[in-house]
């Protein structure tokens, strides 16, 4: 009976977890006034998982509250995405598990699609969402999540994980993925605060 009624508790909290929505802080630039000033730029983005309908669209009007900055780094964010010495599967390997560790259905949902492009399947980018020892990863891939994990966490990365990371990558890559956190720092912290909304309900969530 005991087990049964820890078992009711968690459901109603797994219940819970699911209807937690924040707060919609908009106050950002329309979708016509995004699109008049940035569709071009846009349209450079590789793949189609987050151009066109997937745009993320609301996060970037957020940020255009700060025209001259993002003047700035949306042209520098676009083009990182072509010269990134890292492969997509590592780049979304990076933003997904940044999404996971800071509770982030915008980023979720706009990069789910990507890995799909690119020919993972759901089940196994869920398990992104996963404790590392759980995700039964490749000896490349769980040092790249552990390397992320420890930069969110410290701006660091312990010397087991240094090593382990320069046995599967080199100084271009790990300078790399270090941009790559810092960038998602950014969009992550931007959608959390501000409660961004997903553009559509086609658009996934974070696994519960």
């Amino acid at each position: 009976m005991f087990f049964y009624i820890i078992e009711y508790l968690l459901d109603i909290k797994r219940m819970e977890m699911k209807k937690t929505i924040k707060q919609n802080r908009y106050s950002g630039a329309t979708e016509e006034q995004f699109r008049k000033r940035y569709e071009t730029l846009f349209s450079k983005l590789p793949g189609s998982s987050i151009s066109g309908k997937n745009s993320p669209k609301n996060v970037m009007g957020q940020m255009m509250v700060n025209p001259e900055i993002t003047d700035l780094f949306f042209p520098y964010w676009v083009g990182s995405k072509t010269v990134l010495s890292l492969s997509v599967k590592e780049q979304e390997l990076i933003i997904l598990r940044s999404a996971a560790i800071f509770k982030c259905d915008y980023v979720w949902g706009h990069h789910v699609p990507v890995m799909l492009e690119d020919g993972m399947k759901l089940s196994e980018i869920n398990k992104i969402a996963l404790p590392i020892e759980k995700g039964g990863w490749s000896d490349k891939d769980k040092s790249l999540l552990e390397a992320v994990d420890a930069i969110y966490k410290n701006a660091d990365i312990s010397k087991a994980i240094w090593q382990s990371l320069k046995h599967h990558f080199d100084d271009k890559n790990i300078m790399d993925i270090i941009t790559t956190c810092s960038q998602y720092l950014l969009f992550n912290a931007t959608n959390n605060i501000f409660g961004i909304p997903l553009e559509h309900d086609g658009l996934p969530c974070l696994p519960h």
